[in-house]
């Protein structure tokens, strides 16, 4: 898996790229655990081009969600493609995560980034 990270102010992106399974939890765990140290407003993934996820993955994403609550720093997932959403729709990940379009994250961008200024 590849991870590219855009940060903008109060707000982290992070791009999953590739396949996220049981060989990448320690990987992005770094990654993680480094960003929600930043103390962000946001942190949000952008799964366009996630292309494949399994078990270990979406418990991992529920752990995140849990520790960027604890920290009162909103966890957001958004741009899924149709195979990541049909996941998280079967494993019922959508009743759980805060899931937006690419719209309204932009949107959601826009409102963080002219708060701060």
């Amino acid at each position: 898996m590849k991870i590219d990270i855009l940060r903008d102010d109060n707000l982290v992106n992070i791009k999953l790229i590739g396949k996220y399974d049981i060989e990448e939890l320690l990987f992005f765990s770094t990654v993680f655990s480094d960003e929600i140290s930043k103390k962000p407003e946001v942190i949000a993934l952008d799964l366009e081009e996630l292309t494949y996820i399994d078990s270990s993955g979406i418990g991992s994403l529920i752990r995140y969600m849990n520790i960027a609550t604890k920290e009162n720093i909103e966890f957001l997932c958004y741009n899924l493609n149709k195979n990541i959403e049909d996941i998280f729709k079967i494993s019922k990940m959508d009743q759980f995560l805060h899931i937006l379009s690419n719209d309204d994250y932009h949107k959601k961008c826009e409102a963080i980034c002219s708060a701060d200024n």
